[in-house]
């Protein structure tokens, strides 16, 4: 009866430290994607035409909002770019 319990045992350990191991790889896997899209998100927002307000730009005068506003709306332009699906037309807004 002793062998029967101890064979029962050791299946149950096999297979419990093989749940583990399988599931520490897809946690490396998911870490791993994880790291490749932080480092092309930060890519994409380097390389954003985004527009940078400094404080005495804006407070300067009306020509540099409008200035500002122009940079803006063709920011925002290139951003639903990225989203475009090839082969559809974008909705507006």
């Amino acid at each position: 009866m002793s062998s029967l319990s101890q064979i029962v045992l050791l299946i149950v350990i096999l297979t419990l430290t093989f749940l583990v191991c399988f599931a520490a790889i897809q946690v490396f896997q998911i870490l791993h994607e994880a790291q490749q899209t932080l480092k092309r998100i930060n890519r994409l927002l380097d390389e954003s035409s985004l527009p940078r307000f400094e404080p005495e730009t804006i407070v300067t005068s009306t020509s540099a909002d409008n200035s500002s506003e122009n940079k803006f709306s063709s920011s925002v332009k290139n951003i639903r770019k990225l989203f475009h699906r090839s082969g559809t037309p974008l909705r507006p807004s």
